[in-house]
């Protein structure tokens, strides 16, 4: 007979991964986890498995968060181009946000698990996969439509972007200044044109 779940899984996921990504995995002890869900050490090793465990559940919450931002950006511009703009003014929105707190979960993720864990780098490499396919499909339709130029291909281009997008996050730590983060956005965006 399956074990009847007690508590709101999404509402402790919710809190665990503020945790992570406020504390990283190596800072955020047992206790922690315990005390920020409300669960015992054996609730949680009996509903997630181990702590690692539970830290990709929560990397994957995290994710499916953030792909559903991708639809909500796809569903607010008139075009594919100016999705790609509203997507980098919303990543530096959010990198101001969360700069002073926390910074980039997923940079965090990358800098302290991706060498240490192959578990958490397959789900970091899906992440990024994700992104880099919405990156290129963007870039793809607005070659198509004449709103980017074609002197380079849509997945190099989406490379660039990734790469552009992850330094400013990280920049962002420093540069508090949204008007010197929204004009680097416009400059890492113009070579598009």
């Amino acid at each position: 007979m399956p074990r009847e779940i007690l508590f709101n899984e999404d509402e402790v996921l919710k809190k665990v991964v503020d945790l992570f990504w406020q504390k990283g995995y190596n800072g955020t002890s047992m206790q922690d986890l315990s005390s920020v869900s409300g669960l015992n050490r054996s609730s949680i090793y009996n509903s997630f498995g181990s702590k690692i465990n539970l830290y990709k559940i929560a990397l994957k919450r995290y994710q499916k968060t953030t792909e559903s931002d991708f639809q909500k950006v796809l569903l607010e511009s008139d075009n594919s181009k100016s999705a790609l703009y509203l997507f980098f003014d919303k990543a530096v929105e959010s990198a101001i946000n969360n700069s002073h707190v926390k910074g980039c979960y997923i940079i965090n993720s990358t800098v302290e698990m991706s060498l240490n864990n192959p578990i958490i780098k397959q789900v970091l490499e899906n992440t990024q996969e994700n992104l880099l396919h919405f990156l290129t499909t963007l870039i793809l339709d607005a070659q198509k439509y004449g709103t980017i130029n074609l002197e380079d291909t849509a997945p190099n281009y989406a490379y660039y972007l990734y790469t552009s997008l992850k330094g400013l996050q990280v920049s962002a730590l420093l540069i508090n200044n949204p008007l010197t983060l929204k004009h680097i956005t416009r400059t890492i965006l113009k070579v598009l044109d």
